[in-house]
């Protein structure tokens, strides 16, 4: 309120004069920047130098990354000239540029290059095929330079743009699948309007690739038609099981045949049940295909030499099964002498003897295999006899005894499982025609379940 006061106490004709004066100040910086002029001379001088010379002839502020600019010298002269054309003759042969902000203030950045575009021509041509003159549709036309390519049209007409001038090394390529790939000089197409092209066609060697069936070798399907199929585990062995193989386990990779369970022995083919299937051993039928609650096979697989089996069709002869017959055999080979085997896995061990007789026209192979499960008591054995007998009176009674403190003590149940089967055969051929043999198999399961009483004697008083 007392400034306004103030300014209102001054006669208009005192102020008139103070605003002349402040309008000719103005008039009269504008004209003095207008008018500034930049001169130099700088011969070969580090351009970071030059730089500092119009800062302070001219009184400008220019700012410049200094290392960008180190390295780079100027060799140019000039006298009075406007800011603009002083710096675009001092930064020609450089590559900034400057960018006057104002009258003080310039800003030195790097030239933005444009690429230039290339001249391009035109060639054109026709591909057809060398022996029937059919046009090639489709085909893919390169240049050798990147970025130029194009194809055919249906009547096998192309048309190219490429760069110019064409140099002696630049090559039109012509690709189309089934044909030899042709590498073309450019420069034959400058002479003719539009090329004719044929292509021949190619032939490429591919990389052999031998297909054997040596997957399937121990499995024999027979012929077509053929109701039996055939494993020779000689060729490739069995598929083990528990420690050991197992051949039932092995026809488990037939089609139609799967197992119950946890139980080899007892296969489901082709949707029959464990019980319809006839199972023999050298023509012996053998009832119990199962030691250790079906778990192990009951056939030696160490004296397996060929298993046959008939997913139905098979004779009347072995009737009473109506799912399928499964014939286990042992093929001893001549025997030049007396050959021994012996073997130990984690619940079993086996030994077995071959030997020549009959003068070598014949031969002895005798097996044998027995469980030590009854003698020593592994962590594999207890998981599978706990796993066996589960739901069984056997396991309520460990149950039960678990369940009281005093029977805890006072008696301890000791259930033990074993096993052990044998095979014999001896055999005779005096020819090729006539062969004379005798086989024996004999198997057999225990389980033993012992009670131990440990009652402490009781004194009353």
């Amino acid at each position: 309120m007392h400034l306004a006061r103030t300014l209102r106490s001054v006669p208009f004709s005192g102020l008139f004069p103070l605003l002349l004066c402040l309008a000719f100040f103005a008039l009269g910086c504008e004209k003095t920047q207008a008018q500034v002029l930049i001169s130099g001379n700088f011969q070969n001088i580090p351009l970071s130098e030059a730089l500092k010379s119009v800062e302070q002839s001219s009184g400008m502020i220019i700012s410049y990354d200094p290392a960008l600019v180190r390295n780079i010298s100027v060799q140019v002269s000039f006298r009075n000239k406007s800011p603009q054309d002083a710096f675009d003759l001092l930064l020609k042969d450089t590559p900034f540029s400057a960018d006057i902000m104002s009258s003080r203030y310039v800003v030195l950045r790097k030239k933005i290059e444009t690429p230039q575009t290339p001249t391009l021509i035109t060639l054109c041509g026709q591909i057809q095929d060398a022996a029937t003159r059919e046009a090639l549709a489709h085909a893919t036309i390169g240049f050798t330079r990147p970025g130029f390519q194009t194809h055919t049209d249906l009547e096998g007409n192309f048309t190219i743009r490429a760069p110019a001038p064409i140099q002696k090394e630049d090559q039109i390529i012509v690709r189309y699948l089934g044909y030899k790939t042709l590498y073309l000089p450019a420069a034959d197409f400058l002479k003719t309007p539009c090329l004719q092209i044929s292509m021949s066609p190619g032939n490429t060697a591919l990389m052999e690739i031998v297909v054997t069936d040596r997957a399937l070798e121990p499995i024999d399907v027979g012929k077509q038609g053929a109701a039996n199929t055939q494993l020779r585990p000689d060729r490739a062995g069995f598929v083990p099981a528990l420690g050991e193989p197992d051949p039932f386990r092995m026809l488990q990779l037939l089609p139609g045949i799967a197992s119950n369970g946890d139980k080899a022995g007892e296969l489901i083919v082709r949707g029959g049940s464990s019980d319809q299937n006839l199972v023999l051993w050298e023509g012996i039928p053998i009832y119990h295909t199962g030691h250790l609650f079906g778990v192990v096979s009951a056939l030696n697989p160490y004296v397996v030499n060929r298993v046959n089996i008939w997913k139905g069709n098979f004779g009347a002869e072995q009737g009473g099964r109506a799912s399928c017959m499964i014939d286990m055999r042992s093929e001893p080979s001549a025997l030049q002498k007396t050959r021994y085997s012996i073997g130990l896995n984690l619940l079993s061990a086996y030994f077995s003897i071959e030997s020549p007789l009959f003068r070598k026209k014949g031969g002895m192979l005798f097996a044998a295999r027995g469980a030590f499960s009854d003698l020593i008591k592994n962590k594999a054995y207890q998981q599978l006899f706990g796993f066996a007998t589960q739901n069984s009176a056997i396991s309520n009674d460990v149950k039960n005894q678990q369940r009281d403190s005093f029977l805890r003590h006072a008696i301890r149940i000791i259930p033990v499982s074993a096993f052990n089967d044998a095979n014999f055969k001896i055999y005779y051929q005096p020819n090729e025609r006539t062969r004379m043999e005798l086989s024996a198999y004999s198997g057999s399961d225990v389980l033993r379940y012992r009670v131990d009483y440990n009652v402490p004697s009781w004194q009353f008083t």
